[in-house]
């Protein structure tokens, strides 16, 4: 009799490893972001400050002194040499991050909100809006698998959900977190995993084609806020209340 396997079984035999290479003890670092061709991460912080760090050297090589409050978000968009910062006293900054120029700031709105709200860009109306957690949502990241897109949440009510992004639908609910998920990160090896991190100081590995939980890590620096993946490496950093932790990650058959 002819035995026949189909991919997507043998993705599902896949596990998932993470393995603590490096840490660095700072201020609560409470955003983290990789360029895409240098060796920087981009690094926000719980007192106001942001820092590029160097993962390769392990040395700070800029730091911007921002405000005397919380650093929620820190981005690179390289292509204009820009670092794009926002924190909780409602103002959005961009600087060049050659000269460190401040090139403008603006004050923002924003709401503690429930809803995951879509909009195409210059429109003043809002394309869908669902309301899918009980509490708050901390983080919402486009992700892609196979031919599919998908949209991630996180949320104070200690899950995240997975969204169709064509229907607007839940697709799964990731359950398992003791406190508010704070991030997520997708990580593709020899199988695609959503990594999620916590206030209760955990990241969770969940493989992306049966939704199990793969994994569980504990940070022993504090609760985790932000995670990063270095791309073309193996290799993700993890935000926590005492600084960086950088881990080796691997996936292996079963």
């Amino acid at each position: 009799m002819e035995l026949v396997v189909s991919l997507s079984n043998i993705l599902f035999l896949f596990r998932f490893w993470f393995q603590k290479t490096f840490d660095r003890r700072s201020e609560r670092v409470k955003s983290i972001y990789l360029h895409p061709t240098e060796s920087w991460v981009l690094i926000g912080t719980h007192l106001g400050n942001v820092c590029i760090w160097n993962h390769r050297t392990q040395v700070s090589e800029k730091t911007f002194e921002i405000a005397n409050s919380r650093v929620r978000s820190a981005k690179f968009i390289a292509r204009k040499e820009w670092v794009i910062i926002g924190a909780d006293d409602g103002f959005i900054r961009v600087y060049n991050y050659n000269t460190m120029e401040n090139i403008t700031e603006f004050k923002a709105h924003s709401d503690f909100i429930r809803s995951l709200v879509l909009w195409d860009l210059g429109s003043l109306e809002p394309r869908s809006s669902v309301n899918g957690h009980t509490e708050g949502l901390n983080s919402v990241k486009f992700y892609e698998t196979g031919e599919k897109l998908y949209i991630l949440t996180g949320s104070d009510d200690h899950t995240a959900k997975v969204w169709d992004y064509e229907s607007m639908t839940c697709v799964k609910t990731l359950e398992g977190h003791t406190h508010n998920v704070t991030s997520f990160q997708c990580v593709k090896l020899d199988a695609s995993f959503i990594i999620t991190g916590s206030e209760d100081q955990t990241v969770r590995v969940w493989n992306t084609q049966t939704y199990n939980l793969d994994y569980i890590f504990t940070s022993d620096l504090g609760r985790v806020w932000t995670i990063g993946f270095i791309e073309g490496s193996s290799e993700v950093v993890l935000g926590c209340d005492e600084g960086i932790l950088i881990g080796q990650v691997s996936s292996a058959g079963c």
